[in-house]
């Protein structure tokens, strides 16, 4: 008798990281349910992903704050990857306001765990976080201090509210947002168990979009210094980062892996922006007038990130940084029609 492949529900497959995710499900032979914000994103998707057709149900939900937003669609799922969040793109901040950012982020998040408490058959509900959760935009701790899964920023919402600085309104919120899913699980004691995940800056191949007008930060980030904007790299001021292949192979080892930790850091390694353009004019010497020169600069990162426990608990295995970077690239070089 054919066993039935579990159902995910993936929120926010249109995103960047969402459209990674259900690659990996697909792969690891998951049926697949996701949302989406817009309702041209399908179409979009499925061009560039023609092997979806058929396999990926595809489901509108253009405001996950409205009540009961996910009760339906979450409806005979195994599992539960929620991505979908609130997002700017190509550098544009989304307002200064943190309680507008928190409020999009929590509403959502808490439909879809009041959904999943629904749902009897859901086992397990990952939650995207961010390292931003664990350390804030900068860090408090000391020079040297390694950050692991026990530690969390320790600004509050009235530090965001006292700052326009747009970087700790976001680290605020990420924490808030994640502290949003372990007060639920002690709260409900639901029958499934929550897993976050925090990774830092999120890097790879760009395939959910067909241009390079709307990148997701991370995207645009690693573009701007290899699009000619720059003569010379600018000063780094994201010191880590993981592939989103990667980070979406966590998400499917998380859905199984015999662990009971309620939050892994994802975290492939250091990150400098010589490191970036480095690597890309050794693969691309065709653009060297568009990859930034090396600035020389020596890192002023003063702390460390262990990520030893997605290795361990989850059994996750890093690409080289190389991979990375050259795959993004090129999948950047090629929406922008420079390559074919």
């Amino acid at each position: 008798m054919t066993q039935i492949a579990p159902i995910v529900l993936v929120t926010g497959i249109n995103g960047f990281l969402g459209s990674h995710t259900v690659e990996a499900l697909l792969s690891h032979g998951y049926r697949v349910r996701g949302t989406h914000q817009h309702s041209h994103d399908p179409q979009c998707l499925l061009r560039n992903r023609p092997s979806w057709n058929g396999k990926v149900e595809m489901i509108h939900i253009p405001d996950h704050r409205v009540p009961n937003a996910y009760d339906e669609v979450i409806q005979g799922v195994d599992y539960v990857i929620h991505v979908a969040a609130e997002v700017h793109s190509n550098g544009e901040t989304p307002g200064i306001d943190p309680h507008h950012t928190l409020a999009v982020s929590i509403k959502g998040t808490e439909n879809a765990l009041n959904a999943a408490l629904k749902e009897p058959k859901v086992k397990r509900f990952v939650y995207i976080s961010s390292d931003a959760a664990l350390k804030g935009p900068k860090n408090y701790n000391g020079d040297g201090y390694v950050f692991t899964e026990k530690d969390w920023n320790p600004l509050s919402l009235q530090d965001a509210e006292a700052s326009n600085d747009e970087g700790l309104n976001y680290t605020v919120c990420k924490k808030l947002g994640e502290q949003t899913v372990h007060k639920f699980q002690t709260i409900h004691k639901p029958h499934f168990q929550v897993i976050a995940l925090n990774p830092p800056l999120i890097l790879g191949p760009v395939f959910h979009l067909e241009s390079v007008k709307h990148l997701s930060f991370s995207a645009w980030f690693f573009w701007q210094l290899i699009n000619g904007r720059y003569e010379n790299a600018p000063k780094t001021e994201f010191y880590n980062y993981v592939d989103v292949r990667d980070l979406a192979k966590a998400e499917v080892l998380s859905l199984t892996a015999d662990t009971k930790e309620p939050r892994v850091i994802i975290c492939a390694g250091d990150l400098d922006n010589d490191k970036i353009v480095n690597a890309i004019i050794t693969r691309f010497p065709q653009f060297q007038e568009k990859i930034a020169k090396p600035n020389g600069l020596p890192s002023t990162c003063d702390y460390q990130i262990d990520a030893s426990l997605s290795k361990s608990a989850l059994g996750l295995q890093y690409r080289p940084h190389e991979e990375t970077f050259y795959d993004t690239a090129e999948s950047l070089y090629r929406l922008s029609g420079f390559v074919e």
